[in-house]
C-alpha cells in the first residue's frame, strides 16, 4: 500500500543512513490459475503488486538510491 511504502521509507531515514545502495523489490502476485480463466477484475490486483508497488518503492527511496550512486 502507498501508506506501507511511506511507513517503511521513513523507518529506513530514521536510521540515519543517507544513502541506499540496494532496493529488492520482492513481491509477486498471480492469479493462481489457468490463462483462459483469469478474471479482468484480478487484473488490477496483480499490476498493484508487480508493477505498481516497486515502482512506488523506487520512487519514494529515489533520494537514498541516487545518494549511493557513483
Amino acid at each position: 500500500s502507498p501508506e506501507g511504502i511511506a511507513a517503511l521509507a521513513a523507518q529506513f531515514r530514521q536510521t540515519g543512513e543517507t544513502a541506499l545502495h540496494i532496493l529488492v523489490n520482492n513481491a509477486g502476485r498471480t492469479w493462481g490459475g489457468p490463462f483462459e480463466t483469469f478474471p479482468d477484475k484480478a487484473w488490477a490486483g496483480v499490476m498493484a503488486v508487480n508493477v505498481q508497488a516497486p515502482f512506488r518503492m523506487i520512487q519514494e527511496l529515489l533520494p537514498e538510491l541516487d545518494a549511493a550512486a557513483s
